[in-house]
């Protein structure tokens, strides 16, 4: 349904314009949200190569800990995308630990499709496939054990 190359082009091209707005307004590290195909929760290649970074990140910090925040798009029921959205952050979760990240470092939680960053539906009303991938997202946010000062951006 979802998996035309043109649509993961097209919502890389918006994430990159949200990307260098957001890098424009401050001096913080930016980790990219990683994205799922439709109905999925396999991570993709350019997914696995955004966690390594954040693998080294996080080695190179054994101070810091990381929060993953896993969203759908709103095809699906609300417990549907819920669940869906928990076996995505978990994936995103395990892939680190696999790595050997440690778990006492990390969390997640999953929020389905109640936070979109970018409309489901375009202004007409009709479905917007390139917003739609851009909500099934995995958001990171890297804190310093003990402190609330974030150096990651989600969008």
């Amino acid at each position: 349904m979802d998996d035309a190359p043109w649509i993961e082009e097209a919502a890389q091209k918006k994430l990159d314009e949200i990307t260098r707005m957001k890098e424009d307004e401050s001096d913080v590290i930016v980790f990219r949200n990683i994205h799922f195909d439709f109905d999925k929760s396999d991570l993709r290649p350019l997914s696995e190569a955004e966690l390594n970074k954040i693998y080294q990140f996080m080695v190179d910090n054994p101070d810091y800990e990381l929060q993953l925040d896993d969203h759908t798009d709103w095809i699906g029921t609300v417990e549907y995308n819920l669940e869906l959205s928990e076996h995505r952050a978990k994936q995103a979760y395990s892939y680190l630990v696999t790595k050997g990240i440690d778990e006492g470092r990390m969390n997640y939680q999953f929020f389905g499709e109640a936070i979109p960053i970018t409309p489901n539906a375009k202004q007409d009303g009709s479905d917007d496939p390139v917003g739609r991938q851009l909500n099934r997202r995995c958001e990171f946010e890297v804190k310093e054990s003990g402190t609330a000062t974030n150096i990651s951006l989600k969008f």
